[in-house]
C-alpha cells in the first residue's frame, strides 16, 4: 500500500542489539520553583520544608538506590540549588552521574523575553559547569516551557541536547536558522512523577495516585516504546519520588527495565553523543 502518511519515521538505530532506550532523570528543583513564582510575601515554611526534603533526605537515598541498581542517571539542577548545595552536585559528578542545567531559579520560561532567557541560560550553564567540573551538554527547561528562540540560545551556550519537548517518542533534532543542531530527547507527562504525586500547599489540585497504578502506567509506556522503538525518559523529582515508599516503586520499575534485554539503560547525554559522533540521521523539526 506504500506510505499512507507523509511523516518522517522515528529514529531506531540503537547500539548493539538494543531496540529502545530508557533514561532515568531527576529534576532537583527543591525550593527554587517556590521562589521563582514570587511567593515571598509570606514565607511558607511548610512548602519550603516539603521541597527541601529532596536535597536533605531524598538525594542520598536516591544515590544509594542507583548504586544498588547499577544504572546511570541524570540530574538537572537549577543553578540556585547547585550554589546552595555544591557538595551534592560534586558527589554526583564524582560517581559518574550526568549533571544538566535547569534554569537558574526554575523560572517560567514563557514569561521571559529573549534577553532575560539568554542571561538565565548562560548563567545556569556556567554555574553548573563550574561546580560540577563537567561540560554541560544537557538542558531541561523549567516546567518544560519553550520559546521559539530557546533552541538557538541553548546552542549558543554549547548545549548538545534538550529534554523538554514531546514531539516524538524517540530522538529528533530541532533545526535552527544558524545551521546548528540541537538534539531533542523527548519527555511526556505520563512519565513525570509530579503528575501523580506532586501534592503541595500550592498544587493541591493534584490527586495522590496509588503507587501500583503509577507503576502500571510507567511499565505500559516502557513496553510500548520497546515494542515500537524509541526512548523512554522518566522524569522524577527528589522531593516527590524520593519518599521511602515511592522510591521503592522507582526501584521496582528499574528492576523491571533491567530484565528487558532489548533496552539500553543510559542517559540523554550518551544518546545525544552517540547520535552526534556516529553522524546518524534523525527526524528534523523546525519550530
Amino acid at each position: 500500500m506504500g506510505n499512507l502518511f507523509p511523516c518522517v519515521p522515528s529514529f531506531h538505530t540503537w547500539p548493539s542489539s538494543f531496540h529502545a532506550a530508557l533514561c532515568v532523570t531527576w529534576d532537583v528543583d527543591d525550593e527554587a520553583p517556590y521562589y521563582s513564582r514570587g511567593l515571598t510575601s509570606h514565607h511558607d515554611v511548610s512548602e519550603i520544608e516539603q521541597r527541601q526534603y529532596g536535597i536533605r533526605r531524598a538525594v542520598p537515598a536516591i544515590f544509594s538506590m542507583l548504586q544498588e541498581a547499577g544504572i546511570p542517571a541524570s540530574f538537572y539542577v537549577p543553578a540556585y540549588i547547585a550554589k546552595q548545595w555544591p557538595q551534592v552536585v560534586q558527589t554526583l559528578t564524582t560517581y559518574g552521574y550526568e549533571i544538566g542545567a535547569h534554569g537558574f531559579l526554575h523560572e517560567p520560561v514563557r514569561n521571559l523575553g529573549i534577553e532575560d532567557e539568554a542571561r538565565i541560560i548562560k548563567e545556569a550553564v556556567d554555574v553548573l559547569g563550574s561546580i560540577s567540573h563537567q561540560s554541560i551538554l544537557g538542558y531541561r527547561t523549567p516546567s518544560w516551557q519553550f520559546n521559539e528562540w530557546t533552541a538557538d540560545l541553548l546552542c549558543r551556550n554549547g548545549v548538545l541536547y534538550d529534554s523538554s519537548l514531546m514531539g516524538d517518542h524517540s530522538v529528533y533534532q530541532l533545526a535552527i536558522e544558524t545551521g546548528q543542531t540541537l538534539f531533542e530527547i523527548p519527555i511526556h507527562w505520563n512519565l513525570d512523577d509530579v503528575e501523580f504525586w506532586g501534592h503541595t500547599h500550592v498544587t493541591r489540585s493534584h490527586t495522590i495516585s496509588a503507587p501500583s497504578a503509577v507503576y502500571e502506567i510507567w511499565t505500559a509506556e516502557l513496553d510500548g516504546i520497546v515494542q515500537r522503538g524509541g526512548v523512554c525518559v522518566l522524569t522524577l523529582h527528589p522531593h516527590v519520588s524520593g519518599r521511602p515508599g515511592l522510591l521503592s516503586v522507582v526501584h521496582r520499575f528499574i528492576r523491571y527495565a533491567k530484565s528487558l534485554s532489548a533496552l539500553w539503560i543510559t542517559t540523554p547525554r550518551e544518546i545525544a553523543q552517540y547520535v552526534s559522533q556516529n553522524a546518524l540521521t534523525v527526524p528534523t523539526v523546525r519550530l
